[in-house]
């Protein structure tokens, strides 16, 4: 307050006061009648050399009226007011400032030094602008094209303490929404927090019990032409993990249900009209590493654990593409692939530690299998199975076995007599000198059943046979077993027929199955027209058969050296010599 020094009130403020002259009382000096007494008392003024004082139950005009005063309604309560309005209380007794104590439609405004609503209340809407004075939303922060600075920052010191707690009991709104369409290059939400230990520098929690389908977080760029813009992006610089997805079922939820703890839905719409090169991506791994030390890179790691109990099946990857003019299920460039074994030393390995199979099983039985040496520009190469075990020669679909190819893998020079030949099976020991076996085993595992078959069919028609090679299995039964070998050939205009049959114990038949002696030949036919055996000897000095065999004069044995003729003539037999028949006559007994 001003001081007064020698001067009345009211030559030196006129209008401090407004004294009512009615409320004088004669003989009291300090005696001060206002228009609205508190207590409807004597109030009293004091006039002192810094300040002016009357009863705390009094009322200050201002105005000269009666709805513009300051009141201290209660000890250390300081209330003013403007119109009748209740604008504002200075509350010691209860530590508060309220503006606006009536809850009258009165918007509260402070103004900065250019920007007229650096805070503002709206009274009416209940509402709290800031660089606005006309929110939309319970509180809305704005600031101009050229405004420079950063919208929000929030910097928080306390290391145990969030920075944001966002409880919402939203049922169908969004919790928080950030619409950002006019961004370019900046950044719409940036969080720092560079002293973070062991918390979240963002935590999204859905405890909702709400069986509905939802989002917990949405992040939606769906501008056409913003073709560069990433949805979402996740950067660490260090740390082991760059993003963790841990999704957990609870064991509770027993329903029929499919879990997907990453579901990425790529839909690519079919453009109006263009013809641009494009290319889609579902996943994108660009993984690059660098270390002065060991270290171990893996651009996707997938371990896959199977339920304990009850029937369940475990799929590590599933691929499933379609519909395209080329389709890829999957693309390996650059590297080894390895199954089952982690240190796979070549581009494809397949190893488990037991049994490794490798299978390819075509959805239709029409389909055939294609393995090939096709190196991806111009012409085949050779295929190698297990270090030159199996080589199949590009050239010409040669196969070798223990060997690199079956001979020069071409036409091999032969007799004459043979023709030109291609050898398209070779099988040899080249790292030894073992001999080279093909071995046929299967069957049923009884006498008379098949173990092993080779096939000669028409070229026409790779379905009938021409020629088939047989192994059985035949004997007594008792181990080891006994084999049996047979030729079936097919006449012209005819069936496959057995023509050659080699016993157990070693008799073989021509044309009889089964045959009784160590050569049994049937000609069976009665109108075959040829000789069951011929015997065509080139060489003038050897005889054309040579009986080997015991010698006795008394035919105890097989050759008798009795040149007696006693005995009688049994028939003869008719051969032929030099095409002309001749008969050999036949005794009864030796002589």
């Amino acid at each position: 307050m001003a001081t007064l020094t020698s001067q009345t009130i009211a030559a030196t403020y006129k209008d401090l006061l407004k004294i009512d002259a009615t409320s004088y009382q004669a003989g009291v000096v300090s005696a001060l009648r206002k228009v609205e007494d508190g207590d409807a008392t004597a109030s009293a003024l004091s006039l002192g050399t810094t300040s002016i004082a009357i009863d705390a139950t009094d009322k200050f005009y201002l105005d000269g009226g009666t709805h513009t005063y300051i009141d201290e309604s209660a000890a250390d309560i300081m209330d003013f007011y403007a119109g009748g309005v209740h604008m504002l209380s200075l509350d010691k007794t209860n530590t508060e400032v309220v503006i606006n104590e009536g809850s009258a439609d009165i918007n509260f405004r402070v103004e900065g030094n250019g920007d007229a609503n650096l805070l503002f209340c709206d009274a009416g809407n209940d509402r709290v602008g800031i660089g606005t004075g006309s929110p939309d939303s319970l509180v809305e922060i704005e600031q101009g094209s050229s405004g420079g600075l950063t919208l929000l920052k929030l910097d928080n010191d306390d290391v145990d303490k969030n920075v944001i707690l966002i409880e919402a009991a939203n049922t169908t709104a969004t919790v928080m929404n950030i619409d950002a369409d006019a961004l370019t290059t900046g950044a719409v939400f940036s969080c720092s927090a560079d002293a973070l230990t062991s918390g979240n520098m963002l935590y999204l929690d859905d405890n909702s019990a709400s069986t509905t389908a939802r989002n917990c977080v949405s992040i939606i760029q769906n501008n056409d032409a913003a073709l560069d813009a990433t949805a979402l992006l996740v950067q660490s610089d260090a740390g082991g993990t760059g993003m963790k997805i841990d999704k957990n079922y609870p064991a509770a939820l027993v329903a029929a249900d499919t879990i997907t703890g990453l579901h990425v839905d790529f839909d690519h719409t079919v453009p109006s009209s263009g013809t641009a090169t494009q290319t889609d991506i579902g996943i994108d791994l660009d993984v690059n590493s660098a270390t002065l030390g060991t270290s171990t890179t893996y651009g996707m790691d997938i371990d896959v654990v199977g339920a304990s109990s009850g029937t369940h099946t475990v799929v590590g990857l599933a691929v499933d593409v379609g519909s395209a003019d080329t389709n890829y299920a999957a693309l390996f460039n650059g590297g080894a692939v390895g199954v089952g074994l982690t240190t796979p030393t070549v581009r494809f390995e397949v190893g488990d530690g037991n049994a490794c199979r490798f299978r390819v099983s075509p959805s239709d039985s029409s389909n055939k299998v294609s393995i090939d040496g096709w190196d991806g520009s111009s012409s085949y190469q050779d295929l190698v199975f297990n270090n030159n075990a199996v080589t199949i020669t590009a050239t010409n679909q040669n196969v070798g076995i223990g060997t690199t190819g079956s001979g020069t893998g071409g036409s091999n020079t032969v007799p004459s007599t043979e023709g030109a030949h291609l050898t398209f099976l070779h099988i040899a020991d080249v790292h030894g000198s073992l001999p080279a076996v093909l071995n046929l085993s299967g069957g049923a595992g009884s006498n008379d059943t098949v173990t092993g078959e080779v096939r000669f069919s028409d070229y026409e028609d790779t379905d009938e046979t021409l020629v088939a090679l047989k192994g059985l299995q035949s004997g007594s039964g008792a181990a080891p077993e006994g084999g049996q070998f047979e030729i079936w050939t097919q006449a012209s205009a005819g069936v496959l027929t057995e023509r050659l049959t080699i016993l157990h114990d070693g008799l073989v038949g021509i044309g009889v199955p089964g045959p009784t002696a160590r050569l049994h030949i049937d000609q069976s036919s009665a109108s075959g027209a040829m000789p069951v055996l011929r015997l065509d000897q080139g060489d003038a000095d050897e005889t054309f058969i040579d009986f080997i065999g015991s010698t006795a004069g008394d035919g105890s044995v097989s050759i008798s050296s009795d040149t007696t003729t006693d005995s009688a003539k049994f028939g003869a037999i008719r051969i032929e010599i030099n095409g002309v028949h001749k008969w050999i006559r036949i005794y009864d007994t030796h002589s």
